[in-house]
């Protein structure tokens, strides 16, 4: 079973690694995007495709996150009913995994919202500078950014739950 937690907690790590990794990227890439959004590069197909496998890699990373941050869990000792129980939720534990927990949801939240808004930006308005491609532009560079303070935040408490709070 140790070998198993430890395999478990190095996917986790790796694959955290990855996606924030990969959000550091998308956002040099965005924002090199955005120096030049008043003439469209012939470099933006190119960014565009990257963004796109980013996306689709980030919510497989999402999903293993998801997967193996339960294991985790569940092998330190924790059980379901720990979970739907209001004294699990007092302890530092608790509270540091809830936070860890909501800022995910906001990841995931912030993430389908992008998603959308890329679907619209590829949509065929990519090479036809408009008011509004400025504007989706501008947001998802935004969405992407807060992804990224997020993550960090996520880290964190990632930290914190292993190694204790530090006050």
């Amino acid at each position: 079973m140790l070998i198993l937690y430890f395999i478990s907690v190095l996917i986790h790590i790796l694959v955290a690694a990855i996606w924030f990794g990969g959000s550091v990227l998308i956002v040099v890439l965005y924002q090199q995007e955005s120096k030049t959004i008043n003439a469209f590069s012939s470099d933006s197909s190119y960014h565009y495709s990257m963004i796109q496998a980013f996306r689709r890699l980030s919510w497989i990373c999402f999903f293993l996150l998801f997967v193996t941050g339960l294991y985790n869990l569940f092998v330190r000792g924790y059980n379901w009913y720990d979970l739907f129980s209001s004294e699990f939720w007092v302890g530092y534990f608790g509270e540091t995994l809830m936070i860890k927990l909501v800022l995910f949801v906001g990841v995931l939240a912030s993430a389908i919202v992008n998603d959308y808004i890329l679907k619209n930006l590829m949509a065929g308005k990519l090479h036809v500078k408009t008011e509004e491609t400025i504007r989706l532009f501008d947001r998802s560079l935004f969405l992407i950014r807060a992804n990224l303070v997020l993550g960090f935040c996520i880290i964190i408490c990632a930290v914190m739950l292993v190694r204790g709070r530090p006050w």
